[in-house]
């Protein structure tokens, strides 16, 4: 019994979530009275069409049963829609401005049989959303919904799938889009470490040169001291410039170090003075190759 004064009752169908539709039919009132027809959806109930609401149909596209004119008395007193459709009794019907189809072209037991089928991959598809964007995946859906949407002998199913399809090209959107997102994150931390490593690798490598005096390619020298020593190097760097002289002292002076000319190497030793040509003399007792 309608509590309310002035409730509008609207028009909608199975498809379309009650809060969607917006065809208003008629008005009710305090006291008339309804016939439920479904549980409560999102605030509405499905009910039987009250008195004063009315569905419309293209008269183009209609004949009565027996043959008659649209609007002739036989064809406005026959069986309701409904019963013609189950019964396999009607002769005519349009979608969307299609030509109308003679009854052996619409097998309601084939439409029931598709419908049941578009609403399984309904529900497919709302478990598919329920997934993480990543692991949804509705390539089997959409192989069935193409399947519907290309039979002629149900085209209401044929509708509803060709609906879902376009749902899902966005719903792949998102998950295409995730995808690109999920990629571009995993670049993002993969060049982060690579930068993260190569700083500890310089920052180690820094760490371990400050025990060098000098670090630099070793090369034989044609400078000696005034006591002609021969055992006498010199140090360069990538620019074939002189950084200092250097020569061995203590076991070192007994090393063959012509395994290390032309080699990056490290020494440690004490830094002194080298008046003879102002520069600097390193007298090393370590030698480390660093290439």
């Amino acid at each position: 019994i309608v509590t309310g004064q002035g409730v509008n009752v609207y028009a909608g169908s199975d498809y379309r979530t009650p809060i969607r539709s917006k065809a208003k039919q008629v008005q009710l009132n305090r006291g008339d009275k309804v016939f439920l027809l479904s549980e409560e959806n999102g605030g509405y109930y499905k009910i039987q069409p009250p008195k004063g609401s009315t569905l419309w149909i293209s008269s183009l596209y209609l004949k009565g049963i027996d043959g008659s004119a649209p609007g002739s008395t036989d064809m406005m007193t026959s069986e309701s829609p409904v019963d013609e459709i189950r019964s396999g009794t009607a002769e005519g019907s349009s979608q969307d401005g299609m030509e109308p189809m003679e009854a052996n072209d619409v097998d309601t037991a084939a439409e029931t049989a598709a419908l049941k089928e578009f609403y399984e991959c309904q529900t497919q598809v709302k478990a598919e959303l329920g997934k993480p964007v990543l692991q949804q995946n509705y390539a089997n859906i959409k192989k069935t919904l193409t399947q519907l949407k290309g039979r002629t002998d149900t085209p209401k199913a044929g509708q509803y799938a060709e609906y879902l399809l376009k749902r899902i090209a966005g719903y792949e959107l998102a998950v295409s889009v995730g995808r690109q997102v999920e990629e571009q994150t995993t670049q993002l931390s993969q060049t982060r470490e690579r930068i993260r490593k190569a700083r500890e690798e310089r920052l180690s490598r820094i760490k371990d040169l400050g025990r060098f005096a000098v670090v630099g390619i070793l090369k034989e020298s044609s400078i000696y001291s005034d006591r002609t020593d021969s055992s006498q190097y010199r140090i360069i760097n990538d620019d074939n410039i002189t950084l200092c002289y250097v020569k061995p002292a203590g076991d070192m002076t007994s090393e063959d170090l012509s395994q290390y000319f032309g080699q990056k190497v490290g020494l440690v030793g004490t830094i002194k003075p080298y008046l003879a040509i102002g520069g600097a003399m390193v007298e090393f007792t370590q030698i480390e190759k660093l290439n």
